[in-house]
C-alpha cells in the first residue's frame, strides 16, 4: 500500500499498528499481506497543495478493495463488489429510458433530435476543462444556432426552447459538476461561502433547525438550508451546488422566452433566452455558479414566481398561490428583493396593457384579476408574516429586517427629510443602483452587459411615454426598475456582478422585445 500526497499535507497514524508518515509530498509505502487491515490514519492539511491518494498495488484503493468503516460479512463483501456496476447500470437504464420517454412525448424529428445533440456534446466537451476554463465560458456561444435549427411548428413553444436551449445547457452544467465529483473545495476563512457551510453544518449536523445559526439574519437567511440539502444529496462535493446554480439560470432564460415569445414569436423567443445565459457566461457572474453563494438561488424563486403569476393570468388562484410560495422564498433568500416581489405582482396584467399606462390607475384597475393577485398577496403576506414571528420568537421584535445588515449597508437614503435632501446619500445610492444595472462593480459600460443597461433604459422610457418603448409591456417594465429599487437603501459589496443576477433575465428580455419593435423586425401580438 501506498499513498500519495500533496507538499501541504502532513500524514500521521498506522496500518495494523505499522507506524506511518509523510510530509511535504512524501510517498509512504507500507507492505501488506492478503486479509484485513486496519487503517488509522490522520491528516493535517495547511497551505493549498492538498492530495491525498492512497493506492493498492498502484490501483486506487477504493476500487482496487473492499474498504468499509468495520469488518465486512461475506455476503456485504459480494454486494460492494456487484455494487458499483450495479449503480451504473440502473442509471444508465433510468437516463436512457427518460430519453426514451422523451422523445416519444416530443416527437423532434431528426433534424432537432441531431441538433440537440450534436449542440449538447460539443458543449459538454468545452465544458470539461472546468470553471476557470475560458473554453467552457464561450462553450455558450454555440447555443445561438438554435435560432437557425428547423423546427416543426408543433414544437414552436416552450417544449421546444427546452430542447433547443435547456439541453445543451443542463448538458454543460453537467460536464462542469462531473469535474468536481469526488472533491471538497476549500473556502477562506472570512468568505460567506465558508460562512454558509458553517450554518449548513450546524442546522443539518447539530440540529438548529429554526435558528439556523444566528438569531438574527446578519448573512442572508435561506441559502444556508438550501446549501445543507444540497450537501446532504451530494456529499462533499460543490458538484450539487453547480447542478442547482445552472437549473436556476436557465429558469430565468424560460421567463425572458416566455415573454418575447408570447409578443413576437419563437425566434426572438430564442433569442431572448440565449442571450441571459450568454450574458451571464461572458460577464462576471460566470463564476457565480457552484461559488456557494445565495444570489442564483434568490433568482431561481425570483422567476418561478414570474412564470407561475403568467401561468395564473387564466383565473388559476392555485398558480397565484404557488407564485407566493416561491415569493416567500425569493425574499427569504435575499432580504433585498421585497420591492421586487411585491412588483412582481403586475405580471399578472396582460401583456397588451402597455407602459405607457402606467399611471392610468382606472384602466389597471379594470385590467387587474382581482382574485389571482388577492390569492399571490395573502400567500406572500403569510410567509412574510412567519418570518416576522420567527425574529419576534429570538428577540421580542417583531420585524422583517432586525439584526440584518440594513444599516451597515446602507446608502444613507430613506424616508426621512434629512436623507431625501443628502447629496451625499442620493450620490451612493444612485452608484448603488448604476453598480447593479451595469454589472460590474464599481459601475461601468461594459460591452457585455449592454443588453441589461439596454432593457432597463427601455423600461424607464417607456414608463415615462417616450415613443416606441411605451408599447412595451407594462408588467414586464414595472419588474424591471423593482429590480434596482432595493440598491437605492442599501449598497452591496464584494463579488462583482451577485448583484444584477436576479436583474438579468427580465433586463435582457425588454431590450429584445424594445429591438425588435424599433428595428420593426416583428410583428407585436397585441394591439398598441
Amino acid at each position: 500500500m501506498s499513498i500519495l500526497t500533496g507538499t501541504d499535507v502532513t500524514v500521521t497514524g498506522d496500518v495494523d499498528a505499522q507506524p506511518v508518515s509523510a510530509r511535504r509530498g512524501e510517498t509512504p509505502a507500507i507492505r501488506l499481506e492478503a486479509g484485513v487491515h486496519r487503517i488509522d490514519l490522520h491528516l493535517d492539511l495547511s497551505g493549498r497543495n492538498w492530495r491525498f491518494v492512497p493506492l493498492w498495488n498502484d490501483a486506487d484503493v477504493f476500487s482496487a478493495s473492499v474498504t468499509a468503516t468495520r469488518t465486512v460479512t461475506r455476503v456485504e463483501r459480494i454486494a460492494l463488489g456487484v455494487g458499483g456496476w450495479a449503480v451504473t447500470m440502473l442509471a444508465a437504464g433510468l437516463l436512457g429510458g427518460w430519453l426514451l420517454a422523451a422523445v416519444a412525448a416530443y416527437r423532434p424529428g431528426a433534424p432537432v433530435l441531431a441538433f440537440t445533440a450534436t449542440v449538447a456534446l460539443c458543449v459538454a466537451w468545452a465544458a470539461s476543462g472546468g470553471v476557470d476554463s475560458m473554453l467552457a465560458r464561450l462553450a455558450v456561444v454555440p447555443l445561438a444556432a438554435c435560432m437557425f435549427a428547423p423546427v416543426p411548428s408543433r414544437l414552436r413553444d416552450a417544449r421546444g426552447a427546452w430542447l433547443l436551449v435547456g439541453v445543451p445547457w443542463l448538458a454543460l452544467i453537467a460536464a462542469l459538476a462531473l469535474r468536481d465529483v469526488g472533491r471538497f473545495t476549500l473556502y477562506l476563512f472570512g468568505d460567506d461561502a465558508l460562512t454558509y457551510q458553517r450554518f449548513a453544518y450546524r442546522i443539518f449536523m447539530q440540529g438548529f433547525w429554526l435558528e439556523g445559526g444566528q438569531a438574527t439574519f446578519w448573512n442572508q437567511p435561506l441559502y444556508r438550508w438550501i446549501c445543507g440539502a444540497l450537501h446532504l444529496l451530494f456529499g462533499d462535493s460543490r458538484a450539487g451546488e453547480i447542478l442547482w446554480d445552472g437549473f436556476a439560470l436557465l429558469v430565468g432564460a424560460m421567463f425572458a422566452f416566455h415573454i418575447v415569445n408570447g409578443l413576437t414569436g419563437f425566434r426572438f423567443g430564442l433569442v431572448a433566452a440565449v442571450c441571459v445565459l450568454l450574458t451571464m457566461a461572458l460577464g462576471p457572474n460566470w463564476y457565480m455558479i457552484g461559488r456557494g453563494l445565495g444570489e442564483i438561488s434568490a433568482s431561481l424563486w425570483v422567476y418561478l414566481t414570474a412564470l407561475s403569476l403568467l401561468a395564473s393570468r387564466r383565473g388559476s388562484v392555485a398558480a397565484a398561490a404557488l407564485a407566493g410560495l416561491f415569493a416567500s422564498f425569493a425574499f427569504y433568500t435575499r432580504l433585498n428583493h421585497l420591492p421586487l416581489v411585491l412588483a412582481l405582482v403586475t405580471l399578472t396584467l396582460a401583456d397588451s396593457v402597455p407602459a405607457g399606462s402606467a399611471f392610468d390607475v382606472r384602466l389597471l384597475w379594470a385590467r387587474l384579476p382581482k382574485r389571482v393577485v388577492t390569492a399571490y398577496l395573502l400567500c406572500l403576506a403569510a410567509g412574510l408574516s412567519a418570518f416576522a414571528a420567527r425574529t419576534w420568537y429570538y428577540t421580542g421584535e417583531l420585524s422583517l429586517f432586525a439584526g440584518t445588515t440594513r444599516v451597515h449597508n446602507s446608502t444613507g437614503l430613506g424616508l426621512t427629510l434629512d436623507s431625501l435632501w443628502s447629496a451625499t446619500a442620493w450620490r451612493s445610492a444612485i452608484e448603488s443602483v448604476l453598480m447593479i444595472v451595469t454589472v460590474q462593480d464599481p459601475p461601468r459600460l461594459d460591452w457585455r452587459s449592454l443588453l441589461v443597461v439596454a432593457g432597463v433604459v427601455a423600461s424607464l422610457l417607456g414608463l415615462l411615454r417616450a415613443p416606441v418603448a411605451r408599447r412595451l409591456p407594462l408588467g414586464l417594465a414595472l419588474v424591471c426598475v423593482a429590480a434596482v429599487a432595493g440598491g437605492l437603501v442599501a449598497r452591496g459589496a464584494a463579488y462583482p456582478g451577485r448583484f444584477s443576477i436576479h436583474l438579468i433575465p427580465a433586463a435582457v428580455a425588454m431590450a429584445v422585445l424594445a429591438g425588435s419593435s424599433l428595428a420593426g423586425l416583428a410583428e407585436w401580438r397585441h394591439a398598441s
